[in-house]
């Protein structure tokens, strides 16, 4: 996500040998699944609609673009309060709910700070 795609990241993500459903962030420091902190489900994550997998990924998408480790509590990781610049709640409704169901998608650094700048700008 950081970097966006390079040559190498073809590489890596091909012997990487992701399951269907995964999402993997690709950095500088190559290319690794993203993490998942449960608050809505543990379930997993999911996009393409509005419910509680497409929330938990707006919210890791973002912690992990923001670089914030969340706090456990008990066997969830509950938001704490102003714990990013953004609402991932906002980032799932306009993001993530869109991205196609079922097809392989890909979000860059750079388009999640444009959304962001333009939440900031009163945008949507």
């Amino acid at each position: 996500m950081r970097q966006g795609w390079q040559p190498h990241h073809a590489r890596q993500l091909a012997a990487a040998g992701h399951r269907a459903g995964q999402v993997l962030v690709i950095d500088e420091s190559g290319v690794t699944p993203l993490t998942h902190y449960p608050y809505h489900t543990r379930g997993g994550f999911d996009w393409g609609h509005s419910g509680a997998g497409p929330a938990d990924l707006a919210r890791c998408i973002l912690l992990d673009h923001y670089a914030v480790q969340p706090v456990r509590s008990g066997r969830l990781y509950p938001p704490a309060h102003s714990e990013l610049p953004v609402r991932y709640e906002d980032f799932k409704h306009d993001v993530i709910s869109r991205l196609p169901r079922g097809q392989d998608w890909s979000l860059t650094s750079d388009q999640i700070d444009a959304w962001a700048h333009g939440m900031a700008h009163g945008r949507r």
